[in-house]
């Protein structure tokens, strides 16, 4: 009988891992199974993460909320539009008034080389803008309307789909994340993809942009 995969009896117990809160029993579980070994642990945990468990966000002690726990902290909302183009090495995102807020080229060290790649860094950096809004103002959790025309970041609901590394940034930056699809030819960042020049992110009054929820 071919051995299961450590992804297939973490899916077949994934009820029981759901319903712990540390680390530490979240360990002692994985060493149960034999996951124990340097080539198994991190295995283990990409396969935890593949249902939403964040193994290392838990370690530092961040208790992992529902989504009912976050929407009820969730006081102000902020809605953006992002696009990039790999082509020319640049990003451009928009506020809910397609104000350009934050456009330029994108640093080296970044891999944004390839277009898929590209969009999916201009869509990091928008929730990553989105959590400096929540801190301009003093809010433990904001949500983010995020517009994109790259289709393929609407699909976050787990590891296997390129969007869900959104999914896991979003929520450790306190950021409840709703992702929709606009045309290409309607978005007010693709201009600003090849725009010369360069606005920064901090040159705007980053608290004015979050809108109260009712």
């Amino acid at each position: 009988m071919k051995k299961k995969t450590i992804l297939e009896v973490v899916t077949e117990n994934i009820e029981t891992l759901q319903k712990i809160n540390t680390h530490t029993e979240l360990r002692e579980w994985g060493v149960k199974q034999g996951f124990d070994n340097r080539s198994a642990f991190p295995k283990y945990k990409a396969a935890l993460l593949t249902h939403g468990i964040n193994y290392d966000l838990i370690k530092t002690g961040i208790v992992q909320q529902s989504e009912e726990e976050r929407r009820s902290k969730c006081t102000h909302k902020v809605t953006l539009f992002v696009d990039a183009k790999a082509s020319a090495n640049g990003f451009g995102i928009c506020d809910a008034n397609e104000n350009v807020l934050w456009y330029g080229k994108f640093y080296y060290q970044e891999d944004a080389g390839e277009q898929s790649k590209a969009e999916l860094c201009a869509a990091s950096k928008a929730v990553w803008l989105a959590s400096k809004i929540k801190e301009a103002i003093n809010a433990e959790i904001i949500e983010l309307e995020l517009f994109v025309d790259a289709q393929w970041l609407t699909y976050q609901s787990h590891g296997g789909q390129k969007g869900y590394k959104l999914t896991q940034q979003s929520k450790k930056l306190g950021v409840i994340l709703d992702v929709q699809w606009i045309p290409g030819k309607k978005n007010p960042a693709d201009v600003w993809t090849t725009a010369s020049g360069y606005k920064k992110w901090n040159d705007n009054d980053l608290a004015t942009l979050a809108i109260p929820v009712k």
